[in-house]
């Protein structure tokens, strides 16, 4: 009984967007822990998202899915790395909107930082408008990108809105 509760207190506070410890007893189910946001979802609805928060929030997301793709690194002057990168921007404009985040591996999530000139190209919304919408149509003008520091390593967070009623 108490591993069945466990389990389904877990579930229940994870869907309630809380880092927790829970522990089970005679007495039931008792849980401890601090609130975080629940979903990407709900970062990207935030009035900033991109801000400080959501950085933090990405970095400790740990997944990969249908909003968030992590990149290591993107080689600027590479017309193959832009056209990858468009690829997933289209994608994340024609469903619910998304992030990429450039200096964390895909894999094992570690933060290896970016250079600085690869996180000042991507910082230039112009120049990404530029880039992507050479393959694109409708062009897309929405996107906002930022960097951050975390462990003394440079991340650039890409925020790609969804496009409302428009497929490109």
């Amino acid at each position: 009984m108490f591993g069945q509760l466990t389990s389904w207190a877990y579930s229940l506070v994870s869907l309630a967007g809380r880092r927790t410890s829970c522990s089970a007893s005679a007495q039931g189910v008792r849980c401890t822990g601090e609130f975080v946001m629940s979903s990407v979802k709900e970062q990207l609805e935030k009035k900033n998202p991109l801000d400080r928060s959501t950085a933090e929030f990405l970095v400790s997301y740990d997944e990969e899915d249908d909003r968030v793709d992590y990149k290591q690194s993107i080689d600027i002057s590479s017309e193959k790395d832009w056209l990858e990168i468009t690829k997933d921007i289209a994608a994340f404009a024609n469903t619910y909107g998304g992030y990429l985040v450039f200096g964390i591996t895909d894999k094992d999530k570690d933060i290896v930082g970016i250079k600085r000139a690869v996180a000042a190209n991507l910082k230039d919304v112009n120049n990404l408008h530029q880039k992507i919408n050479r393959y694109l149509e409708p062009d897309i003008s929405t996107l906002r990108s930022k960097a951050f520091r975390f462990d003394g390593k440079t991340i650039v967070v890409l925020h790609i809105p969804q496009s409302i009623g428009l497929t490109h």
